[in-house]
């Protein structure tokens, strides 16, 4: 026992040496009783210099064991066993609760113990009041586990969170089964209700935190987050913004002065690619599921949502002043689609291994995808072609970046040796080759005064304008630093 003011330890019991498995402490803060994982209960009195005084003998494990107000009586969750009442004083079981099959795996007790809840391996969800033995409502979660739930203050309320990131707010009197909304695109770790019961707090596995309205279930702000790798970038012309996606599935937009405006959870376990719009009024996700999602980066609402894809999406990136998005997929394949009703225009194929990135021409008249074999094929967009109208083939194995100068002229191509190769998008032909940096270059992007390609390397960024085919590098730190990455990047755009 440790004290909350200057964090002493007031006393230590230490009588048992199985592993504590429950504790609790009665409201009048003189009695606590200890659950072992051998199955085991123990009471003590706090102001009492005698030892812990065993109750319950090892028996079936005990998942968590809670005090009435008085401290005499012991509402015990059992990992097989049915929920029971024991009383510490006589050593007596008062009641048992019936209704529970297999093995609990989730479970939650309202404040005061006047009604509890259990999940169990069985696929059901069952709520029980304290003065009934048997369950005054059970849920059926099909095949969903629950990973959390939290009873409102008054008991009127209990939320629950699953595994595939859904919130369900039920309210047990009502026998009412609630209405549930996607929360996270993964499981909910933990849930905390306000003490009105209008606001609740849902955290993911990975610290992910969100702040809710309950009635509404409307999003009120993202509290805190982590995040991973960058694995792609895009950025919005008109504004100027910079839309980042983040391994941990989460997708940061930023302003110009890289402050953070507005973080999104995209639904999916790791985001592969992102791609706005020019206006910045679509936001396109890659991820490694199959679903096809269009985002708002004004308010990140869900536009749109489309599944059953025959493959994941690679790379994506919308044609210059059309809202019609170009996405690479595992299969080779490229296809045009009309955003945001998600209409199949076209499908460009060729490439006998995955798309590794396009790039697009300005006017938006041609896609040059990349891909893991080795080839660049350059497609008219308007132009419905069996074959490329050009295949640039690449010594060096995979195509790692593309870029198209701002006349659509020039195309600069990058591989894992490091080095850029120009060829004119016009008929192929090479244009020449900057000398090879240390690392795998990611990126590209070109200005309007020249063309440039960026690379991250291991000592920063080199710079290589492209002018007459006279080639030069410049070594140029890092500008500004966006927050919030924790791993290497793989993406940036000025």
């Amino acid at each position: 026992m440790i004290s909350v003011r200057d964090g002493k330890c007031e006393r230590r019991i230490r009588e048992k040496s199985c592993p504590a498995a429950s504790l609790a402490i009665s409201s009048d803060n003189q009695t606590i009783a200890i659950a072992s994982e051998d199955g085991s209960l123990g009471t003590c009195r706090i102001s009492s210099p005698s030892g812990l005084r065993t109750i319950r003998e090892p028996g079936d494990k005990i998942r968590n064991v809670t005090l009435d107000p008085s401290g005499k009586e012991s509402l015990i969750i059992f990992q097989r066993s049915h929920p029971a009442i024991f009383d510490p004083q006589s050593r007596e079981w008062k009641k048992a609760f019936t209704g529970l099959s297999g093995n609990v795996t989730c479970f939650t007790i309202a404040p005061g113990g006047s009604c509890f809840a259990a999940a169990g391996d069985d696929g059901m969800l069952r709520i029980w009041r304290r003065d009934r033995h048997v369950p005054v409502l059970t849920i059926p979660l099909y095949h969903r586990h629950m990973s959390c739930a939290e009873f409102s203050q008054d008991a009127r309320l209990l939320v629950a969170g699953f595994d595939d990131g859904t919130i369900r707010v039920i309210v047990p009197e009502d026998k009412n089964f609630g209405k549930e909304w996607k929360a996270h695109g993964r499981a909910v770790s933990s849930i905390a209700i306000s003490p009105e019961g209008n606001q609740l707090l849902s955290t993911r596995w990975d610290g992910y935190v969100r702040l809710w309205n309950i009635p509404g279930r409307e999003l009120v702000r993202t509290l805190s987050r982590q995040s991973g790798a960058v694995t792609g970038i895009s950025l919005i012309e008109d504004t100027g913004l910079v839309i980042a996606g983040y391994s941990d599935g989460t997708v940061r937009q930023f302003d110009r002065e890289g402050n953070l405006i507005r973080p999104v959870d995209v639904y999916t376990p790791e985001v592969i690619g992102v791609a706005a719009n020019r206006e910045g009024s679509l936001l396109a996700c890659a991820g490694k599921d199959s679903t096809r999602r269009i985002w708002s980066p004004a308010d990140g609402g869900l536009i749109s949502s489309c599944e059953g894809f025959p493959t994941t999406m690679r790379c994506l990136a919308f044609l210059p002043g059309r809202d019609i998005l170009a996405a690479g997929g595992w299969d080779g394949k490229i296809r045009l689609w009309e955003m945001p009703a998600g209409r199949l225009i076209r499908t460009f194929a060729g490439h006998t291994s995955y798309v590794t990135c396009i790039a697009v021409s300005p006017d938006g008249s041609m896609i040059a995808p990349g891909s893991n074999d080795g080839m660049v094929r350059l497609w008219d967009v308007e132009v419905e072609r069996h074959k490329a109208r050009i295949v640039i083939s690449e010594d060096k194995g995979e195509v790692s970046a593309l870029a198209l100068d701002p006349a659509g002229t020039n195309l600069a191509v990058a591989g894992k040796d490091g080095s850029i190769r120009f060829y004119r998008s016009a008929d192929g032909r090479p244009g020449g080759s900057v000398e090879a940096f240390p690392g795998t270059i990611r990126s590209r992007s070109s200005a309007t005064a020249g063309f440039f390609s960026l690379g991250t390397i291991p000592d920063g960024w080199r710079i290589s304008p492209v002018r007459k085919r006279r080639f030069s590098t410049l070594f140029r730190p890092t500008a500004r630093r966006l927050p919030g990455s924790r791993s290497s990047p793989m993406g940036r755009a000025w």
